[in-house]
């Protein structure tokens, strides 16, 4: 692990900075991986373990486990990452199943009119991406409306920040897009 990376946590968070960490070895739902998988160090390998299972599924795992005095900071806590200082949400199958990244970029990619999204998302890669290089040809293929070219710089990317891409989209662009498309085909601009 680098330096700078901070080791993540599952925790639950009971109140604004009141954090339960969560042992993941504990949890029936983790019983069929190997040890060595569940011996994580960075994001990513946590992330792959969170997406096999929805937040029911986690959240019910720890009430199963008996490592938090009361079910009600479990039910009502919020699941989240810690990360050093940083609280990050949560990979989980619902994310994976509701937002599917490649596709939502080929629809918006393919349709002139929707470039507005394409802006929304390089806005927020100019707040994620130091590299001025790289931002500069993520907006060259943004108006070339190069799909190709967009996503194999967004897979340069580091981890973190596609992550933060991906969750940005996830909780800010989807939804608009996805009532934005159902207004043009109510007026019958398509």
């Amino acid at each position: 692990m680098k330096n700078n990376e901070k080791f993540p946590y599952l925790v639950i968070e009971k109140r604004h900075n009141d954090f339960i960490f969560i042992d993941i070895h504990l949890l029936d739902i983790f019983a069929n991986f190997s040890k060595e998988n569940l011996n994580y160090r960075l994001l990513e390998e946590l992330d792959s373990l969170m997406l096999n299972f929805d937040i029911d599924q986690i959240k019910e795992s720890i009430m199963r486990a008996n490592i938090v005095v009361n079910d009600n900071d479990v039910s009502n806590g919020q699941l989240i990452i810690k990360s050093g200082k940083q609280k990050l949400p949560l990979m989980t199958k619902e994310v994976v199943s509701e937002l599917n990244l490649p596709k939502l970029l080929t629809e918006i990619f393919g349709d002139e009119q929707n470039k507005r999204y394409l802006n929304i998302i390089y806005n927020k890669l100019s707040s994620i991406v130091k590299e001025q290089e790289k931002l500069l040809a993520i907006k060259e293929s943004i108006d070339l409306m190069n799909f190709k070219e967009f996503y194999c710089l967004f897979a340069k990317l580091t981890y973190k920040e596609q992550r933060e891409l991906y969750f940005y989209i996830y909780q800010n662009v989807l939804n608009k897009y996805k009532v934005g498309i159902l207004k043009r085909k109510k007026t019958g601009d398509n």
